[in-house]
Protein backbone atom coordinates (compact mmCIF):
# COMPACT_ATOMS: atom_id res chain seq x y z
CA UNK A 1 0.00 0.00 0.00
CA UNK A 2 1.20 3.56 -0.72
CA UNK A 3 2.53 5.63 1.86
CA UNK A 4 0.02 8.15 2.17
CA UNK A 5 1.95 11.85 2.18
CA UNK A 6 -0.10 14.53 3.90
CA UNK A 7 2.50 16.99 4.88
CA UNK A 8 4.86 18.93 3.02
CA UNK A 9 7.86 16.54 2.64
CA UNK A 10 11.70 18.07 3.15
CA UNK A 11 12.90 16.70 0.12
CA UNK A 12 16.66 17.02 1.17
CA UNK A 13 15.89 14.59 4.05
CA UNK A 14 15.69 11.91 1.13
CA UNK A 15 19.21 10.34 1.64
CA UNK A 16 20.14 7.00 0.29
CA UNK A 17 22.42 4.67 2.39
CA UNK A 18 24.23 2.87 -0.60
CA UNK A 19 26.73 3.79 -3.25
CA UNK A 20 25.73 1.85 -5.62
CA UNK A 21 22.03 1.72 -6.97
CA UNK A 22 20.75 -0.73 -9.83
CA UNK A 23 17.89 -0.30 -12.23
CA UNK A 24 14.77 -1.46 -11.09
CA UNK A 25 12.94 -4.48 -13.13
CA UNK A 26 9.42 -3.00 -14.22
CA UNK A 27 7.81 -6.29 -16.34
CA UNK A 28 5.26 -5.60 -15.24
CA UNK A 29 5.07 -1.52 -14.96
CA UNK A 30 2.93 -1.15 -11.65
CA UNK A 31 4.27 2.04 -9.88
CA UNK A 32 1.93 3.54 -7.38
CA UNK A 33 1.43 7.19 -6.34
CA UNK A 34 -0.08 9.29 -3.10
CA UNK A 35 -1.15 12.68 -4.44
CA UNK A 36 -2.70 15.12 -1.71
CA UNK A 37 -4.97 17.96 -2.49
CA UNK A 38 -2.69 20.69 -3.10
CA UNK A 39 -1.05 18.43 -5.74
CA UNK A 40 -3.62 17.81 -7.25
CA UNK A 41 -4.81 21.60 -7.35
CA UNK A 42 -1.54 22.34 -8.88
CA UNK A 43 -2.31 19.30 -11.55
CA UNK A 44 -5.23 21.43 -12.34
CA UNK A 45 -3.45 25.04 -12.85
CA UNK A 46 -0.92 23.62 -15.15
CA UNK A 47 -3.69 22.39 -17.60
CA UNK A 48 -5.18 25.88 -17.16
CA UNK A 49 -1.85 27.64 -17.58
CA UNK A 50 -1.20 25.69 -20.51
CA UNK A 51 -4.46 26.41 -22.24
CA UNK A 52 -3.89 30.48 -21.00
CA UNK A 53 -0.07 30.16 -23.39
CA UNK A 54 -2.25 29.41 -26.40
CA UNK A 55 -3.50 33.11 -26.02
CA UNK A 56 -0.26 34.94 -26.14
CA UNK A 57 0.98 35.32 -29.31
CA UNK A 58 4.84 35.73 -29.39
CA UNK A 59 7.09 36.12 -32.24
CA UNK A 60 8.70 33.45 -34.10
CA UNK A 61 12.39 34.00 -33.09
CA UNK A 62 11.39 33.86 -29.34
CA UNK A 63 9.01 30.77 -30.30
CA UNK A 64 11.89 28.84 -31.83
CA UNK A 65 14.15 29.51 -28.54
CA UNK A 66 11.90 28.38 -25.96
CA UNK A 67 11.01 25.53 -28.06
CA UNK A 68 14.75 24.14 -28.56
CA UNK A 69 15.96 25.73 -24.56
CA UNK A 70 12.98 23.27 -23.33
CA UNK A 71 14.92 19.96 -24.95
CA UNK A 72 18.76 21.64 -24.12
CA UNK A 73 17.91 21.92 -20.93
CA UNK A 74 16.45 18.80 -20.03
CA UNK A 75 14.86 16.66 -17.46
CA UNK A 76 17.17 13.61 -16.30
CA UNK A 77 19.00 12.00 -14.52
CA UNK A 78 22.32 13.28 -16.64
CA UNK A 79 24.13 10.34 -16.92
CA UNK A 80 24.99 10.69 -20.58
CA UNK A 81 27.85 12.10 -21.98
CA UNK A 82 26.53 15.98 -22.32
CA UNK A 83 25.96 15.84 -26.50
CA UNK A 84 25.19 18.64 -28.16
CA UNK A 85 21.87 18.57 -30.07
CA UNK A 86 21.48 21.41 -32.76
CA UNK A 87 18.35 23.66 -32.77
CA UNK A 88 18.37 22.50 -36.37
CA UNK A 89 18.06 18.91 -35.33
CA UNK A 90 15.87 20.12 -32.87
CA UNK A 91 12.75 22.01 -34.40
CA UNK A 92 13.40 18.84 -37.37
CA UNK A 93 11.94 16.49 -34.71
CA UNK A 94 9.55 18.85 -33.21
CA UNK A 95 8.25 19.39 -37.02
CA UNK A 96 8.30 15.46 -37.60
CA UNK A 97 7.51 13.78 -34.21
CA UNK A 98 4.32 15.66 -33.18
CA UNK A 99 2.57 13.67 -36.28
CA UNK A 100 3.14 10.68 -34.00
CA UNK A 101 1.06 10.12 -31.02
CA UNK A 102 1.53 7.54 -28.31
CA UNK A 103 1.40 4.41 -28.41
CA UNK A 104 4.78 4.58 -29.48
CA UNK A 105 6.91 1.30 -30.40
CA UNK A 106 10.42 0.86 -30.03
CA UNK A 107 11.04 1.55 -33.26
CA UNK A 108 9.62 4.79 -33.69
CA UNK A 109 11.44 5.61 -30.39
CA UNK A 110 14.73 4.65 -32.00
CA UNK A 111 13.66 7.05 -34.65
CA UNK A 112 12.97 9.69 -32.49
CA UNK A 113 16.35 9.27 -30.83
CA UNK A 114 18.68 9.10 -33.93
CA UNK A 115 16.75 12.63 -35.06
CA UNK A 116 17.97 14.16 -32.54
CA UNK A 117 20.81 12.62 -31.89
CA UNK A 118 22.00 12.79 -35.83
CA UNK A 119 24.15 10.05 -36.22
CA UNK A 120 23.26 6.94 -38.51
CA UNK A 121 24.23 4.40 -36.07
CA UNK A 122 22.29 6.02 -33.11
CA UNK A 123 19.06 4.12 -33.52
CA UNK A 124 21.35 0.68 -32.27
CA UNK A 125 19.83 0.03 -28.82
CA UNK A 126 22.83 0.12 -25.78
CA UNK A 127 25.45 -3.34 -26.34
CA UNK A 128 26.19 -3.34 -23.18
CA UNK A 129 25.17 -2.74 -19.16
CA UNK A 130 28.13 -0.74 -18.06
CA UNK A 131 27.50 1.41 -14.68
CA UNK A 132 27.96 5.80 -14.96
CA UNK A 133 28.57 7.84 -12.11
CA UNK A 134 25.39 10.34 -11.55
CA UNK A 135 25.74 13.95 -10.66
CA UNK A 136 24.87 12.98 -6.45
CA UNK A 137 28.37 10.51 -6.54
CA UNK A 138 26.68 7.08 -6.95
CA UNK A 139 26.99 4.38 -9.46
CA UNK A 140 23.88 3.34 -11.12
CA UNK A 141 23.61 0.38 -13.14
CA UNK A 142 20.81 0.39 -15.72
CA UNK A 143 18.60 -1.96 -17.07
CA UNK A 144 20.72 -5.19 -18.39
CA UNK A 145 21.10 -4.27 -22.53
CA UNK A 146 19.64 -7.86 -23.46
CA UNK A 147 16.39 -6.48 -21.67
CA UNK A 148 16.21 -3.03 -23.14
CA UNK A 149 13.60 -3.92 -25.96
CA UNK A 150 11.16 -5.63 -23.91
CA UNK A 151 10.95 -3.09 -20.79
CA UNK A 152 11.10 -0.45 -22.81
CA UNK A 153 7.30 -1.79 -24.70
CA UNK A 154 6.52 -3.04 -21.82
CA UNK A 155 6.62 0.65 -20.67
CA UNK A 156 5.01 2.38 -23.64
CA UNK A 157 2.05 0.04 -23.26
CA UNK A 158 1.91 1.08 -19.38
CA UNK A 159 2.16 4.87 -20.58
CA UNK A 160 -0.91 4.16 -23.41
CA UNK A 161 -3.06 2.62 -21.01
CA UNK A 162 -2.05 4.77 -17.75
CA UNK A 163 -5.45 5.77 -15.88
CA UNK A 164 -3.31 8.45 -13.68
CA UNK A 165 -3.52 11.98 -15.01
CA UNK A 166 -0.87 13.57 -17.80
CA UNK A 167 1.30 14.68 -15.72
CA UNK A 168 1.95 12.35 -13.18
CA UNK A 169 1.65 9.78 -16.15
CA UNK A 170 4.79 11.73 -18.06
CA UNK A 171 7.01 12.08 -15.00
CA UNK A 172 6.87 8.44 -14.55
CA UNK A 173 7.51 7.84 -18.24
CA UNK A 174 10.77 9.71 -17.91
CA UNK A 175 12.08 8.29 -15.00
CA UNK A 176 11.26 4.88 -16.14
CA UNK A 177 13.03 5.67 -19.51
CA UNK A 178 15.85 7.12 -17.93
CA UNK A 179 16.19 3.76 -15.60
CA UNK A 180 16.29 1.58 -18.88
CA UNK A 181 18.87 4.07 -20.73
CA UNK A 182 18.43 2.54 -23.87
CA UNK A 183 21.06 4.24 -25.88
CA UNK A 184 24.53 4.81 -25.43
CA UNK A 185 23.90 8.72 -25.08
CA UNK A 186 21.41 10.81 -25.99
CA UNK A 187 18.80 9.53 -23.24
CA UNK A 188 17.88 12.64 -21.18
CA UNK A 189 17.35 14.33 -24.30
CA UNK A 190 14.63 11.52 -25.89
CA UNK A 191 13.29 11.60 -22.43
CA UNK A 192 12.35 15.34 -22.20
CA UNK A 193 11.60 14.91 -25.56
CA UNK A 194 9.11 12.07 -25.24
CA UNK A 195 7.68 14.29 -22.05
CA UNK A 196 6.93 17.09 -24.17
CA UNK A 197 4.97 15.08 -27.33
CA UNK A 198 2.93 12.87 -24.28
CA UNK A 199 1.57 16.33 -22.94
CA UNK A 200 0.80 17.39 -26.11
CA UNK A 201 -0.94 14.27 -26.90
CA UNK A 202 -2.92 14.96 -23.91
CA UNK A 203 -3.90 17.90 -25.20
CA UNK A 204 -1.29 20.33 -22.93
CA UNK A 205 0.23 21.75 -26.05
CA UNK A 206 2.62 25.00 -24.56
CA UNK A 207 4.98 22.82 -22.16
CA UNK A 208 7.24 23.50 -24.48
CA UNK A 209 7.34 26.71 -24.12
CA UNK A 210 8.19 26.09 -20.63
CA UNK A 211 11.65 25.89 -19.26
CA UNK A 212 11.18 22.79 -17.07
CA UNK A 213 14.49 21.18 -17.06
CA UNK A 214 15.83 24.35 -15.76
CA UNK A 215 13.39 24.20 -12.72
CA UNK A 216 13.28 20.55 -12.00
CA UNK A 217 17.14 19.97 -12.35
CA UNK A 218 18.62 23.47 -10.80
CA UNK A 219 19.63 21.64 -8.29
CA UNK A 220 20.77 18.48 -10.06
CA UNK A 221 21.83 16.11 -6.98
CA UNK A 222 18.63 16.96 -5.31
CA UNK A 223 16.77 15.64 -8.47
CA UNK A 224 19.11 13.00 -8.53
CA UNK A 225 18.67 11.80 -5.21
CA UNK A 226 14.85 11.97 -5.40
CA UNK A 227 14.92 9.26 -8.61
CA UNK A 228 17.72 7.01 -7.01
CA UNK A 229 15.34 6.83 -4.32
CA UNK A 230 12.52 6.36 -6.30
CA UNK A 231 14.37 3.38 -7.80
CA UNK A 232 15.69 2.02 -4.87
CA UNK A 233 12.56 1.65 -2.74
CA UNK A 234 9.56 1.76 -5.31
CA UNK A 235 8.17 4.75 -3.70
CA UNK A 236 7.39 7.02 -6.58
CA UNK A 237 5.75 10.04 -4.45
CA UNK A 238 8.83 12.19 -3.76
CA UNK A 239 9.46 12.34 -7.12
CA UNK A 240 6.16 12.75 -8.53
CA UNK A 241 5.12 15.30 -5.76
CA UNK A 242 8.62 17.36 -6.62
CA UNK A 243 7.96 16.85 -10.26
CA UNK A 244 4.31 18.39 -9.76
CA UNK A 245 5.83 21.35 -8.03
CA UNK A 246 8.68 22.15 -10.51
CA UNK A 247 6.82 21.89 -13.14
CA UNK A 248 4.03 24.71 -11.87
CA UNK A 249 6.59 26.90 -10.89
CA UNK A 250 8.09 26.83 -14.61
CA UNK A 251 4.76 27.12 -16.38
CA UNK A 252 4.08 30.20 -13.63
CA UNK A 253 7.00 31.57 -14.93
CA UNK A 254 6.63 31.07 -18.46
CA UNK A 255 3.11 32.73 -18.07
CA UNK A 256 5.01 35.95 -16.69
CA UNK A 257 7.47 36.17 -19.41
CA UNK A 258 4.73 35.24 -22.30
CA UNK A 259 2.73 38.22 -20.93
CA UNK A 260 5.63 41.14 -21.20
CA UNK A 261 6.34 39.74 -24.81
CA UNK A 262 2.43 38.91 -25.95
CA UNK A 263 2.19 41.00 -29.60
CA UNK A 264 -1.27 41.23 -28.94
CA UNK A 265 -1.00 42.99 -25.36
CA UNK A 266 -1.95 45.78 -26.28
CA UNK A 267 -4.67 45.50 -29.03
CA UNK A 268 -8.23 45.86 -28.34
CA UNK A 269 -10.87 42.95 -27.67
CA UNK A 270 -12.39 43.00 -31.08
CA UNK A 271 -8.36 42.75 -32.89
CA UNK A 272 -7.26 40.13 -30.28
CA UNK A 273 -10.86 37.99 -31.60
CA UNK A 274 -9.88 38.60 -35.14
CA UNK A 275 -6.52 37.28 -34.50
CA UNK A 276 -7.76 34.52 -32.82
CA UNK A 277 -10.26 33.74 -35.68
CA UNK A 278 -7.18 34.34 -38.29
CA UNK A 279 -5.27 31.49 -36.56
CA UNK A 280 -7.59 28.89 -36.34
CA UNK A 281 -8.44 30.09 -40.55
CA UNK A 282 -5.10 30.30 -41.28
CA UNK A 283 -5.97 31.82 -44.56
CA UNK A 284 -9.39 34.12 -45.52
CA UNK A 285 -10.80 37.19 -47.02
CA UNK A 286 -11.65 40.85 -45.67
CA UNK A 287 -15.46 39.51 -45.67
CA UNK A 288 -14.85 36.23 -44.24
CA UNK A 289 -13.13 38.56 -41.31
CA UNK A 290 -15.65 40.96 -41.20
CA UNK A 291 -18.52 38.05 -40.52
CA UNK A 292 -16.47 37.49 -37.39
CA UNK A 293 -16.80 40.83 -35.29
CA UNK A 294 -19.98 42.90 -35.08
CA UNK A 295 -18.09 46.00 -36.88
CA UNK A 296 -18.22 47.31 -40.69
CA UNK A 297 -15.80 46.38 -43.18
CA UNK A 298 -13.94 49.37 -42.94
CA UNK A 299 -13.11 48.93 -39.22
CA UNK A 300 -12.64 45.63 -39.39
CA UNK A 301 -10.14 46.43 -42.64
CA UNK A 302 -8.16 48.82 -40.37
CA UNK A 303 -7.80 46.34 -37.62
CA UNK A 304 -6.70 43.61 -39.44
CA UNK A 305 -4.40 45.95 -41.11
CA UNK A 306 -2.70 46.40 -38.08
CA UNK A 307 -1.70 42.99 -37.36
CA UNK A 308 -0.02 43.21 -40.36
CA UNK A 309 1.99 45.79 -39.39
CA UNK A 310 2.47 43.99 -35.98
CA UNK A 311 3.96 40.72 -38.12
CA UNK A 312 0.71 38.59 -36.96
CA UNK A 313 -0.60 38.37 -40.54
CA UNK A 314 0.37 38.75 -44.21
CA UNK A 315 -1.36 39.82 -47.19
CA UNK A 316 -1.28 37.74 -50.32
CA UNK A 317 -2.53 39.16 -53.64
CA UNK A 318 -4.16 42.16 -54.66
CA UNK A 319 -7.68 43.66 -55.19
CA UNK A 320 -10.46 40.98 -55.33
CA UNK A 321 -7.97 38.15 -55.07
CA UNK A 322 -6.23 39.32 -51.96
CA UNK A 323 -6.21 37.16 -49.25
CA UNK A 324 -5.09 37.42 -45.08
CA UNK A 325 -2.59 34.90 -44.32
CA UNK A 326 -1.91 34.20 -40.68
CA UNK A 327 1.94 34.04 -40.29
CA UNK A 328 2.23 30.53 -38.10
CA UNK A 329 5.41 31.03 -35.88
CA UNK A 330 5.66 26.86 -36.16
CA UNK A 331 6.17 27.54 -40.08
CA UNK A 332 8.52 30.86 -39.42
CA UNK A 333 10.80 29.36 -37.09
Amino acid sequence: MVSDYNKTIDYSKIKLDSYQIRHRMRIPYEPEVSLDHGHKKMISEIIKMDSRLEGYLIPPEEHTKRLCASIENNIGWRLDDQIGISDERILESIDVSTQTEPPWSTNTIRNIHRRLVGESDADDFRHSTESRMSPNGREFTPCPHDNIRNELANLMEWVETSSMDPITTAVLMIHAFESIRPFEDGNSATATFLFHLFLKACGLNNSMLCDIGSILCGDISLYTDLAMHAEKTGSYTPLVRFSIEGIHEAYTIAIGKMESIDLLRNLDENTRILSSKAKEKGRFTLTEATSWIDLGEQSVRMKLDALVAAGILRKEGKTRGMRYVYNDSSEDA
